[in-house]
């Protein structure tokens, strides 16, 4: 799915403490795969601020920012980074490192997710900020795959 302009149209806060949030998207960007999903369809979001600038001249990005917005003013602890990796990386059941995962330790189609945290011995993603030793020597494999065959 290609990268798409939108704008912030409405936000805000459900009862439960969640939030909406509601996107204007042109037409001409919508993208297929979002058009026809049905309602409740998670899908995987990057943002980065566009700067009000109707040519769309001088938008550079750099480090995945575009110039102005930078990067997020927390910095992430190496626990919370690699939370967040193992969150991206467990989403897509039928994504590379899934399959990998599954090939790995001979498992037919499961939850990717679920599967991970049994093998890391943890119970939520939480864990893993604590303690992420387990999740990036579990990754270092899976990057490293094809260089140890």
């Amino acid at each position: 799915m290609d990268a798409i302009e939108c704008k912030l149209d409405r936000l805000s806060r459900l009862q439960d403490g969640c939030w909406s949030l509601t996107l204007k998207v042109h037409p001409d960007e919508m993208p297929q795969e979002i058009a026809f999903a049905p309602m409740g369809q998670r899908f995987g979001l990057a943002f980065a601020k566009i700067p009000d600038n109707p040519n769309n001249e001088g938008v550079v990005f750099k480090d995945g920012y575009t110039d102005g917005s930078g990067p997020p003013k927390k910095q992430l602890t190496p626990g919370e980074k690699a939370k967040r990796h193992f969150e991206a990386s467990v989403a897509d059941d039928d994504g590379e490192f899934a399959n990998w995962f599954r090939h790995e330790l001979n498992m037919g189609a499961t939850d990717t997710r679920e599967s991970v945290k049994a093998f890391l011995g943890i119970e939520s993603a939480n864990d893993i900020v604590e303690d992420p030793s387990r999740w990036n020597a579990l990754w270092t494999d899976f990057k490293y795959k094809d260089q140890r065959q």
